[in-house]
């Protein structure tokens, strides 16, 4: 889950969102009803808010559109920012928008250049990139096969 999930927003570079989605969250993870989940909520918080501060621009133009036409723009978008600011957070997210969507989820070719992009950042991107992406897999047993074995390839998983 990424910190972003965990605050319930999408990304953004606005400190104030960051703060108002925490503090509104603040309520469901209370320090003494739920320890962790309080532990939780308060690094992606601090780290959402680092992510801001580190990358001012990073999230400008992010956001998902409902047609199906500009949707492949919106990915190209994300991943050419990503490739940017070399930001595993961004092509996390790129993962998740493309994964989540229905129409996006089977283009080969769209992972096929989302995985190149991967392949640019640093080792230890690519390792948090590799195991979020493994444990997003594990956990919806709707992903074909030949997606599977695209990742195997283009991540190293042996």
């Amino acid at each position: 889950m990424t910190v972003w999930q965990k605050l319930k927003i999408r990304p953004t570079n606005e400190p104030d969102l960051i703060k108002k989605a925490y503090r509104a969250l603040l309520k469901e993870y209370h320090p003494e009803d739920d320890p962790e989940g309080f532990k939780q909520l308060r690094e992606a918080y601090e780290h959402a808010l680092a992510e801001c501060q580190k990358q001012p621009t990073a999230f400008t133009n992010i956001h998902i559109i409902s047609s199906t036409e500009n949707e492949y723009d919106s990915v190209n978008k994300t991943i050419e920012l990503a490739e940017e600011n070399h930001s595993p957070s961004l092509l996390i997210n790129q993962f998740e928008l493309q994964i989540d969507n229905p129409y996006l989820r089977y283009q080969i070719p769209i992972w096929q250049e989302w995985l190149q992009k991967v392949q640019l950042v640093s080792l230890a991107n690519q390792q948090e990139i590799s195991s979020h992406v493994l444990h997003e897999i594990l956990d919806k047993d709707w992903i074909s096969g030949n997606l599977v074995a695209l990742f195997w390839h283009g991540l190293g998983w042996s």
